[in-house]
């Protein structure tokens, strides 16, 4: 009789020792399934924020006053606003001029008068203001300017 009863108190141990085991197992998946919705979010707020930098510098893009200057002064930087997903973002899109040569075909001697193919860096910076999270998009493009327009530097 007494080896029976022995056993009884073993299984009883066992069993908190399982218990105790699969409790931990859970508290270690459900760390594990918050983990990976953190970064999930964080690579969505990113993907959002870099695509409201690749809209604005678009929008600058699509307008060529952008590129046109009287003055050798540097370009103001710009600031958009650009919703998406109900969510404003704010841009700031800078211009930098590269250079400028004229247009091929043209001689020296009408340099003054030709039009120059002038070389452009765009950048736009975005931050979202939920998370903190910011993007940087760059753009090369290639404007001709007219005559009497010069490529600020």
């Amino acid at each position: 009789m007494r080896s029976h009863t022995r056993q009884e108190g073993a299984v009883l141990f066992v069993a908190l020792i399982m218990l105790l085991v699969f409790t931990l197992l859970a508290i270690s998946g459900v760390n594990s399934s918050v983990g990976s919705l953190r970064i999930a979010g964080n690579m969505q707020s990113q993907a959002e924020v870099g695509s409201a930098a690749q809209r604005a510098l678009e929008q600058v893009l699509d307008q060529p006053a952008n590129f046109q200057f009287a003055s050798d002064s540097v370009p103001p930087a710009k600031t958009l606003t650009i919703t998406s997903a109900g969510v404003d973002y704010t841009v700031t899109v800078t211009l930098h001029c590269l250079g400028a040569n004229p247009v091929e075909g043209y001689s020296a001697s009408f340099a003054a008068s030709a039009p120059n193919d002038s070389y452009w860096d765009v950048r736009a910076s975005a931050i979202d203001p939920r998370t903190g999270a910011s993007a940087v998009a760059h753009q090369g493009v290639r404007v001709t300017l007219s005559p009497g327009q010069v490529c600020p530097t």
